[in-house]
């Protein structure tokens, strides 16, 4: 299997199609500056993605290659970063972020290690003094007794004296419990274990399992542990921390999914308005028509009415709250909408596409409801 992590040399689509976005005018999705403003909700050529994958492993082949990389204008640098320049290494030294200051030129950076064999060493003589000095400071890293472990004089008289002091005699005289190494048994108890209790053992308290409980919470029982709670309530029911909702069981199923799938039902339509093979079949409350010239009348047999001007419909002055499903090509590809809005009113087919898609050719169909919620809206597929 090949290792893709370690071979550099490897360049997505090296051998496909690339197209840089902000270059591609051509493409019906085109926006100027794409590159700076990512993508969005649309469908985007796989010749822009092969461009997106190939600068990435091209960048991380320079970088590979060149392990220091060249020092660049319009690159901020930070404190204490290193770029190449020329033969040489450099190490921004100012203390601040430096962009456009020529390496060597200013007293922003330093030369950290230049390409000639006497830069080379003198570099590791620097380095070799700096160590001996270091190795010769007393306490060179400000250590204290408790860094490397010990203690101060007061603490350790602490330890022979404090009760709360879990290291102290006194505090040890002062536990009980298994202190000398008792067995459970000993003491009339289980090991860890387990065992049997014999009779009826009552736990007041509730049962701890880790981090899970057992026990009652008011007038319910409760089995639970962070991250939530089931209770089983007076009324034979179990829910999910209580405030929250009921779990579906067996028993109450038909209920449960009847009450689900309501949410998701959708409700009679305002209007239906169908633009198909040329015609203009409406269901819908109230009175609309379709007006245009017979000279612009145009429509394709599987696409629907061709949006142009001079063809609109009158009648449509609703202003309530509504959820708008279109159906419409753009040439050949068909697309489906879902739009919120009330201020759906007459127009001509070429301004409603607007609503839509401004690049819309063919009105299939329109159907509009009351406001859908989020449920409803996931049963409408949205191209």
């Amino acid at each position: 299997m090949t290792n893709r992590i370690g071979d550099f040399s490897l360049v997505w689509a090296s051998a496909g199609e690339v197209t840089d976005p902000d270059l591609d005018t051509e493409h019906p999705i085109f926006q100027e500056g794409k590159y700076l403003k990512g993508w969005k909700v649309e469908k985007e050529p796989h010749q822009w993605q092969n461009y997106l994958y190939q600068i990435t492993d091209l960048k991380k082949q320079i970088v590979a290659s060149e392990q220091f990389v060249e020092w660049d204008e319009e690159t901020t640098y930070v404190p204490n970063a290193v770029v190449r320049y020329e033969e040489a290494l450099y190490l921004n030294d100012c203390g601040e972020e430096s962009i456009g200051t020529v390496p060597g030129g200013e007293d922003v950076w330093r030369v950290l290690l230049g390409g000639d064999a006497e830069s080379i060493t003198a570099a590791t003589s620097d380095l070799v003094q700096t160590l001996a000095e270091h190795l010769a400071e007393d306490n060179p890293h400000d250590d204290n007794i408790h860094d490397i472990g010990g203690y101060e004089s007061s603490e350790i008289d602490a330890f022979l004296g404090d009760p709360d002091d879990s290291k102290t005699i006194i505090y040890h005289e002062a536990q009980v419990g298994a202190v000398h190494g008792e067995t459970p048994e000993q003491v009339g108890t289980l090991p860890d274990s387990g065992g049997t209790f014999t009779g009826d053992v009552e736990f007041i308290g509730g049962i701890t399992l880790d981090d899970a409980v057992l026990g009652k919470d008011g007038p319910e029982v409760m089995l639970g542990n962070s991250l939530g709670a089931i209770h089983l309530t007076a009324e034979d029911k179990a829910t999910a921390n209580a405030d929250k909702s009921e779990i579906t069981t067996e028993a109450n199923f038909d209920e449960m999914q009847m009450r689900v799938n309501n949410l998701f039902a959708l409700p009679t339509p305002i209007g239906q308005f169908d633009f198909s093979a040329g015609n203009f079949s409406q269901m819908s409350v109230g009175r609309y028509t379709l007006n245009y010239n017979e000279d612009e009348q145009s429509f394709d047999e599987f696409k629907g009415w061709v949006v142009a001007d001079g063809v609109s419909i009158s009648g449509l002055n609703k202003q309530i709250p509504a959820t708008h499903i279109c159906e419409y090509f753009i040439n050949d590809d068909k697309r489906i909408v879902v739009l919120d809005s009330a201020n759906l009113f007459s127009q001509d087919l070429k301004s409603l596409a607007t609503y839509f898609n401004g690049n819309m050719t063919h009105l299939l169909r329109l159907t509009s409801y009351p406001r859908l919620t989020n449920y409803q809206k996931a049963t409408i597929y949205k191209g």
